[in-house]
């Protein structure tokens, strides 16, 4: 398992934050906040270029519905935002927000499968998120959960900055793999796209870099 390097992997790395999509107290649903001109920004932006991008959504999707709905489009997607019973089962580093919208002060996610090394720190990277491996990546993640827990609890409960671990994977296990975004990368034209996909808001760019035209990946 990676730890905040990084699995279960935390959103605070990458500078990206996601909007719930229901009140996990009284299950009321709730919106996002959208930042002036990235779509704007993009459009600016000579297709030339790749970036990566978040997103937030109006409701909880499985992994795989969430690739699915992304199948279309040339991107990767590169980690989800999960809930795992927070606000609802356990109370950890508060939220921020308003009455309509929360961001979790901790975000955990769903990476590309990796199988964590002994000493909790490092591990290696199978598959990216993607339709042919996501359940490889789920089982993986519990695993290593698992793992974790089993074998030295304290220590990963500190690496990871949490004292809900157990409360995290209970959840997992007994309600399964929700996400509520996610981040991509690919070309701009194909992140321009998604703002016409029903059920996606509060959009972020992040990094921008040129297209290597000898790499394939796109």
């Amino acid at each position: 398992m990676e730890m905040d390097r990084n699995y279960p992997k935390k959103a605070g790395n990458n500078g990206f934050h996601f909007y719930l999509p229901f009140h996990p107290e009284n299950d009321r649903s709730l919106v996002g906040n959208q930042a002036p001109g990235v779509f704007e920004t993009l459009e600016r932006v000579h297709e030339g270029k790749v970036a990566d991008f978040a997103f937030s959504t109006t409701e909880y999707f499985s992994p795989e519905e969430m690739l699915e709905m992304l199948a279309e489009y040339d991107l990767d997607v590169i980690w989800m935002p999960l809930y795992m019973g927070e606000m609802q089962n356990f109370t950890e580093w508060g939220w921020s927000g308003s009455g309509n919208s929360i961001t979790l002060a901790q975000e955990w996610g769903l990476s590309g499968a990796r199988q964590m090394e002994d000493d909790f720190m490092s591990g290696s990277l199978i598959h990216l998120l993607d339709l042919q491996s996501i359940e490889e990546s789920k089982i993986a993640m519990l695993d290593n959960m698992e793992k974790m827990l089993g074998e030295n609890k304290r220590l990963a409960e500190q690496l990871l900055v949490t004292n809900h671990l157990q409360d995290r994977y209970d959840y997992l296990q007994n309600e399964g793999f929700q996400v509520y975004g996610a981040v991509v990368t690919g070309p701009v034209k194909e992140l321009l796209k998604l703002q016409e996909v029903n059920g996606l808001h509060s959009f972020q760019l992040g990094e921008m870099i040129d297209w290597n035209w000898n790499n394939d990946e796109f």
